[in-house]
């Protein structure tokens, strides 16, 4: 269960009490006490309490330390929509280092810096390829 996971981080850590955790994650003790109950969390309070303690997002739906169980269906689909997000977030990255790189192929010849030493390519993580950007 997903409260669970997430009474367990807060009492096997040290740093802080509960409603210090509560104060960092932007909520009340009474709601941090209710989030460790549920088994449906929204994601504004996992990605603080995943930045707090240092912990990857999948910590909260990670079902592997437990035996016999196999990851849920839903904890999936979240991993599944992280990496989608995180995709677009590269694109987006990408677009702009490209955008910047044609600002600098603008003033090509000025100082030492040519926008012909920086490669124009994505790589692609899924599917491992280059992709050559215009």
């Amino acid at each position: 269960m997903l409260g669970e996971k997430i009474r367990q981080l807060i009492e096997n850590q040290t740093q802080y009490n509960k409603k210090e955790v509560a104060e960092k994650i932007q909520t009340s003790e009474t709601n941090l006490h209710l989030l460790m109950k549920k088994e449906s969390v929204e994601t504004k309070y996992l990605e603080a309490l995943s930045r707090l303690f240092n912990v990857p997002m999948h910590y909260f739906f990670d079902e592997s330390n437990q035996p016999g169980k196999k990851a849920s269906p839903e904890s999936r689909k979240f991993g599944d929509d992280v990496i989608e997000f995180l995709k677009e977030q590269l694109r987006q990255k990408d677009q702009q280092i490209m955008e910047l790189i044609q600002r600098v192929g603008k003033f090509e010849g000025v100082g030492h810096f040519t926008a012909a030493l920086v490669p124009v390519f994505f790589y692609d993580w899924v599917t491992k390829r280059l992709t050559p950007l215009a």
